[in-house]
Formats: structure tokens, sequence, C-alpha cells
């Protein structure tokens, strides 16, 4: 799916829930804690973000071999979650077995483009169960590229709070 399709089906899903979103999730953006609405987006619809920080190193090392991972290909998906999994490989066994014996408990966090900035691991392994096929996460409201530092400053937040 390309990313123009991807920002109308998640704007299509924002609008059709508003005032009744799945939950809400308070979380720190522009320098002030916002309650945020939770919405269950489709897996199909979300890219996993290359520059997250548990593989940061790997996939900027794959990019200087000449190796570019082009996450909106079937390809390049594949890359990241083998990157992923082999990340935590024991960590991502554990969390595949809650997820499949509870779902998913923590809610992650999406670009308006369907770019997840936190929650890669968690969709990586629904995707591996296969039993449902969405994502539970707070929509922000900006697309990667129109605030990328403070989509940074939130992802480190979530990432040093784990």
């Amino acid at each position: 799916m390309d990313k123009q399709t991807r920002i109308l089906k998640i704007e299509e899903i924002i609008n059709r829930e508003k005032g009744n979103p799945f939950g809400m999730l308070e979380i720190p953006w522009q320098d002030t804690l916002q309650s945020m609405q939770v919405y269950k987006i489709p897996l199909a619809y979300l890219v996993y973000n290359k520059y997250n920080g548990r593989i940061l190193s790997r996939t900027k090392s794959l990019e200087k071999q000449n190796h570019s991972i082009d996450v909106e290909t079937e390809e390049g998906k594949k890359q990241i979650e083998q990157l992923l999994w082999d990340s935590k490989e024991d960590r991502n066994k554990k969390t595949e077995k809650d997820l499949d014996d509870f779902g998913q408990k923590k809610v992650g966090i999406i670009t308006r483009d369907g770019i997840i900035i936190d929650g890669n691991r968690r969709a990586m392994l629904l995707n591996r169960l296969g039993k449902v096929d969405y994502f539970k996460a707070v929509v922000l409201p900006v697309k990667l590229d129109e605030n990328s530092i403070e989509i940074q400053k939130l992802e480190t937040s979530f990432q040093m709070g784990e």
C-alpha cells in the first residue's frame, strides 16, 4: 500500500471513530502530556520504522553496505521483521506467548502516514501470530517527515521507559 493510500485509510478510521475511540492514552507530545484517542488500525496499513532505536545500528550498517531497506515492499518488511526478531529473540518469544494468550495489552503509537513510532516488535509479533489483523495505536497528528524532532523525543521517552 502506498503512502497516500495509507494516509487516507487511517484518516477514514479516525473520522469514523471520532468521539467513540477504542480508548485513550496520555503521551508526552510537544512538551505537554496530551490525552490522545486509541484506534484499531489494520496491520496492513502500517509500516515498520527502520530507524527505530532497537534496530537502528543494524539498518544503518546494512545501508552503508549498499543494502537499502525499502520498508514499503514485502522484502523490506521481511528484512525489518528479521532484524526485530534477532534483536531480542528470548524476549520476543515471551512477548509472542503473551500476545497469543492475552492479545495486545500495550498501545502503540503511529504517525498519520502509518509509520510505527512505538510498537515495532509488537506489530511484528502480531503479524507472525496471525490471530488478529489490527494494531491498537494512538495516531499522532503528524506524518513522519513533518516533525521528526518531536517524534524522536517521543520515541526515546518510550524506549527508555521499557
